[in-house]
């Protein structure tokens, strides 16, 4: 099931303005509005956001990582998850940052839900991730984001990683399919009034 939202309004709670430099690295996503200027003979038009041009687009390829999971409580702690580990089974990406409070209330709030719903536990594993800019020059904070959960932590591999892969920014979710496609987009921008988002995604794909 493919499952997207419109990006109603965009309200980062406890993400002030002084990370947007180092937490938000969106890509060029927005069309132009020019014409096309396809020049062969197809049906060629921009009606549509393409694939090469979107980084959030449904369908497109899931964007490789290989990233280390930082959370003492997961049981993946120290280890390094990649895309490559994860072929064959959805997951979620959930991009975080330890120096944002409602990015902490995101993880803690995600993690509690799953663990009230064990099936949707087993059936999408989902990951925080940690931009690698924020953990570099922020790493005293991660002990708050990780403390009341065992929700996998990973931390983005370098600059121009899975953040700008997909043009992320804090408190996006990503669901990748079985197949490697980038399956829904789900922006939890308002917390926690986009609990709902998160929860009727899960029903509507995995049932109660």
């Amino acid at each position: 099931m493919r499952f997207a939202l419109p990006l109603l309004g965009l309200v980062l709670l406890g993400c002030g303005d002084d990370l947007a430099d180092d937490t938000q690295e969106p890509g060029d996503t927005q069309d132009s509005g020019d014409a096309d200027t396809d020049t062969d003979a197809d049906a060629d038009t921009d009606a549509d956001s393409d694939s090469d041009t979107d980084p959030k687009a449904i369908g497109r390829e899931a964007v490789p990582f290989a990233m280390e999971d930082i959370n003492p409580s997961s049981p993946s702690y120290g280890a390094v998850v990649s895309s490559v580990d994860l072929e064959g089974s959805p997951y979620g990406l959930v991009f975080l940052d330890s120096r944002c409070t409602g990015c902490i209330d995101v993880a803690n709030d995600l993690w509690a839900t799953l663990e009230e719903h064990p099936g949707w536990k087993q059936a999408l594993p989902v990951f925080g991730v940690e931009s690698f800019r924020a953990y570099d020059t922020a790493q005293a904070t991660i002990d708050p984001m990780v403390e009341d959960n065992d929700l996998p932590y990973l931390v983005d591999a370098e600059e121009g990683g899975v953040w700008a892969g997909y043009g992320a920014l804090n408190h996006d979710m990503l669901v990748i399919s079985a197949d490697g496609l980038l399956e829904a987009w789900l922006p939890l921008y308002s917390w926690p009034a986009d609990m709902v988002v998160f929860t009727d995604y899960m029903t509507e794909s995995f049932g109660e």
